[in-house]
């Protein structure tokens, strides 16, 4: 299977340049699959490079804007070099219906109706937790014989773009984007907070030296990791789970993630998927005890979110739960 990968923003006009470059691409090269009697499955997914999704994207590309394309898992280029890429095809006429197909006509990709690549193969965004591809996937171009596949990258003229993407037919397709490292964020001497560790993390977390875990995230979710516990536990880390869900959270959930927080031994790391909820938790139960102990005069709830926006992140969605009561 071939997936490009491009990491977007919201608002992004260079982003949406290459999405809509992307879709061309995708298209041109489906629709000859097609004529050749192949089975196209050629894919884009769009991920929004926001929090561990933007650390990935750094990582991965050592740049702080975006957008940036991938093919499979190799790395393309941003806009710039992807759109070059792009108007080089088009000069070397690859986007051009290949010379050894039979056809009538002559017209180049602007006189193809536009390829209808389906909901089912365009995923306009992917969050960290879904955007993994199955590593086991069959052949775009399960019915093409290796044969076929070269001979059409020969009549393509040496589009590099284009011959990229139809190599890709004869890969497996990997895991991408990979896991991203969760980031650990020190709140109080006491504890941290994270979203969902990765599995080598996990193995590390006593090294780190923590001496407790806490996990809100419910294990109906993608991001929970079945093996957490285990790993834990042979690492001599206590280990609790407090599943809460972001989108139903219950009074009796939250009341029990703050008594295990006040009871397990520290240091203490908590995380859920997002690590919005973890350190909304984390914060709320720091700054609530020193009012308790300290300062009455300090302004909880305000300083909860103030603190957040400091650490970059949005904790404005959990206000709900003061107007609530559940806290």
């Amino acid at each position: 299977m071939g997936i490009i990968t491009i990491f977007i923003r919201d608002d992004c006009p260079y982003c949406d340049k290459v999405i809509n470059l992307s879709k061309e691409l995708i298209g041109f090269v489906s629709k000859h699959i097609e004529s050749l009697g192949g089975i196209p499955d050629l894919r884009l997914q769009c991920i929004e490079a926001v929090g561990p999704m933007a650390s990935l994207c750094i990582r991965l590309t050592g740049s702080l804007s975006v957008p940036h394309v991938f093919f499979n898992d190799e790395y393309i280029g941003d806009c710039s070099t992807f759109s070059c890429m792009f108007e080089k095809d088009k000069q070397m006429s690859p986007l051009k219906k290949p010379r050894s197909m039979n056809s009538t006509s002559n017209n180049d990709i602007n006189d193809i109706p536009p390829y209808d690549i389906g909901e089912s193969s365009f995923y306009p965004k992917l969050s960290a937790s879904n955007s993994s591809a199955s590593a086991t996937n069959s052949s775009c171009c399960e019915n093409l014989s290796r044969e076929s596949i070269f001979k059409f990258q020969e009549d393509c003229c040496g589009g590099r773009l284009v011959e990229k993407l139809i190599s890709l037919s004869l890969l497996p397709t990997p895991v991408f984007p990979p896991h991203c490292d969760a980031k650990i964020i020190k709140l109080t001497d006491k504890a941290a907070s994270s979203s969902q560790p990765t599995l080598q993390q996990i193995n590390d977390i006593a090294k780190m030296g923590f001496r407790s875990v806490i996990n809100l995230t419910p294990s109906t979710t993608r991001a929970y990791v079945q093996s957490e516990a285990d790993v834990l536990k042979n690492s001599n880390v206590s280990y609790y789970h407090v599943p809460c869900d972001p989108n139903a959270l219950a009074s009796s959930d939250i009341q029990i993630a703050f008594q295990t927080i006040k009871n397990a031994q520290a240091p203490v790391l908590v995380h859920d998927a997002s690590g919005n909820l973890s350190m909304f938790l984390v914060l709320f139960d720091a700054i609530k005890s020193i009012q308790t102990d300290i300062n009455n005069n300090i302004d909880v709830y305000n300083t909860v979110f103030q603190v957040g926006r400091e650490l970059n992140c949005d904790l404005s969605q959990y206000k709900c739960l003061i107007s609530t009561n559940h806290i």
